[in-house]
């Protein structure tokens, strides 16, 4: 069996009630995979959604090597589209999250192999 594995793990956050969930288990598949992990906001960066992010790190049971952040403004999914060319990540899996429109991103997970 051939082994797998991602160099490049890219999590799409918003600051949901679903925010720790979400980065724990982002860095979880990045302690798996030995990946650096990167996380992106689309949207407006604050101190205070720093700080949000910054005290999630800290508190997680897993502390990894290479952790990344890109704050960056624009439409959700071309902003996503765009960063998956930059990085060149060949495989994604996208969850959408938001049992009244559907429109909603909540959680977007980008591999590179």
């Amino acid at each position: 069996m051939q082994e797998i594995s991602f160099n490049k793990i890219l999590i799409g956050f918003a600051f949901s009630p679903n925010l720790k969930a979400n980065v724990f288990e982002a860095i979880r598949l990045a302690d798996f995979f030995d990946a650096h992990l990167y996380f992106l906001h689309v949207g407006s960066k604050s101190v205070s959604k720093e700080q949000t992010l910054n005290n999630l790190l800290e508190e997680a049971p897993i502390k990894l090597k290479q952790v990344s952040v890109i704050w960056q403004e624009g439409k959700p999914v071309e902003t996503i589209v765009d960063q998956c060319k930059k990085m060149r990540l060949i495989y994604y899996y996208l969850v959408l999250c938001n049992a009244k429109t559907w429109l909603s991103f909540t959680w977007v997970l980008l591999l590179e192999n």
